[in-house]
């Protein structure tokens, strides 16, 4: 599990380098995918022993866009990040994107490496 300090950090020693997210599938999205929206999830829930639970994540809303000059880089997440930090009163929770390939999936950050 990325937390959001741990992908903070690391964007932080990355500078301008151009951002890869590879999927589960080990395909690599488009280079040109944009990150639209990042959000604090909070989900309140009852598991099926009746055992109340809660999760909390900060969830980063990726989408592919026609604009295929378009470059992600880890200063520029990192300062969207930063931006959103507000929302988040701790930074020790999970990282999810939620990607659309066919059907809305959410899908944890696995790993972040240089």
């Amino acid at each position: 599990m990325t937390t959001m300090q741990d992908l903070m950090d690391h964007l932080e020693k990355c500078g301008d380098v151009g951002l890869e997210l590879v999927l589960p599938s080990g395909q690599a999205m488009p280079a040109h995918f944009h990150v639209t929206e990042v959000g604090r999830v909070r989900k309140n829930f009852v598991d099926c022993g009746g055992t109340p639970r809660e999760t909390e994540a900060c969830v980063l809303q990726v989408w592919v866009a026609t604009d295929v000059d378009h470059r992600l880089t880890a200063s520029k997440l990192l300062k969207i990040l930063k931006i959103g930090e507000t929302l988040f009163p701790k930074k020790d929770i999970p990282v999810d994107f939620e990607v659309d390939l066919g059907t809305v999936s959410i899908l944890a950050l696995q790993d972040i490496t240089s």
